[in-house]
């Protein structure tokens, strides 16, 4: 004789599963789905939240210097690498670590007059944005500065001047980290 036992176990088993699946599906048709807030039960606001995820993305990103060296809210970058004709001095900075980051700060071009060799150096006031970050493994870098003279523009200087930057190698998406 065979031994149904586990046959009835089973049954049982598939029984209780179904009515506990079915007695989960009721409630009430009135019923409307709670909605969680932005934050809710974090006891912080959405802005907050997006400060501090700044915030953190602000402790690893940074700019790449003229041989490639991270350097965090510089008060000093070098535009011009291959000569050292421009530069921007005194920068300070707002919003470190966000899509964009701005600062105000003072610009020291080359005039090149007669030559770079015998120019001199015309400072004048700048704000400054950095853009196109880049996120890579370990760290974020901009991708963009762009120089806005701030008052008036000396003779053969542009009003604004953009230029790329050197960034970190990017995170594919598809392969995650270490991609």
């Amino acid at each position: 004789m065979r031994d149904t036992c586990p046959r009835r176990t089973a049954a049982l088993a598939g029984s209780v599963l179904l009515a506990l699946g079915a007695f989960a599906a009721c409630g009430v048709e009135d019923e409307k789905p709670v909605e969680a807030e932005p934050g809710a039960g974090s006891g912080t606001t959405s802005g907050e939240q997006t400060d501090r995820a700044v915030a953190a993305r602000a402790a690893v990103t940074y700019l790449l210097d003229c041989v490639g060296e991270p350097v965090a809210s510089p008060a000093t970058v070098t535009v011009a690498c291959a000569d050292g004709n421009q530069s921007l001095t005194d920068l300070a900075w707002s919003d470190w670590g966000a899509d964009e980051a701005t600062a105000t700060g003072t610009m020291v071009a080359n005039d090149c007059e007669p030559s770079c060799a015998e120019g001199t150096d015309v400072t004048v006031p700048v704000k400054v944005a950095v853009s196109d970050i880049v996120e890579g493994e370990a760290s974020a870098t901009y991708g963009t500065i762009t120089v806005t003279v701030q008052g008036d523009v000396p003779e053969g200087m542009a009003a604004t001047q953009t230029y790329p930057l050197q960034t970190v190698d990017p995170v594919d998406p598809e392969m995650g980290p270490g991609s």
